[in-house]
């Protein structure tokens, strides 16, 4: 069997507006989305009667928390685009804010790719830009997940 899969180009991360009738805006000139996966964090339980190994005591853990995760971007500086300008107003508001990230079509995909739908909090400014005399002005910035993310399959 072959292998199957496809890049990232068409990718769209959009940021919504907030309120009833919410909009999404697309984030323009993205190169990377970064998404990292949710994890559990645990609480040490080990104790004076835990089970031994040997000459060590076995560690005992329980889970109480999940971390949902953040999800990194990085693009060309465009200050005059709408979904930059809104992920500059959602860091300075401090607002939770929803967004969605569209997937190119995969395999077998021909109407719509997967979505993947969250809300979080603008964690950097993403005014703050990389500039180089060389290179194309670029800016990043991190979206602290607040939620699990909602798969939707493409189809």
């Amino acid at each position: 069997m072959a292998t199957k899969g496809t890049t990232g180009k068409g990718a769209i991360l959009a940021i919504g507006s907030g309120g009833t009738g919410e909009t999404f805006t697309s984030v323009m000139q993205l190169k990377q989305i970064e998404i990292s996966g949710q994890t559990i964090k645990f609480d040490d339980l080990t104790n004076l009667g835990s089970t031994a190994q040997g000459a060590v005591t076995l560690e005992e853990a329980m889970p109480v928390t999940a971390s949902p995760g953040q999800i990194k971007i990085s693009g060309i500086f465009l200050p005059t685009d709408p979904g930059q300008m809104s992920l500059a107003s959602a860091y300075l508001s401090a607002a939770l804010t929803d967004f969605k990230i569209t997937f190119p079509l995969f395999p077998g995909q021909t109407a719509s790719g997967m979505i993947y739908a969250f809300s979080g909090w603008v964690q950097d400014m993403p005014g703050a830009v990389s500039i180089d005399f060389s290179k194309t002005i670029t800016f990043s910035t991190t979206i602290k997940l607040n939620t699990p993310i909602t798969v939707t399959a493409g189809s």
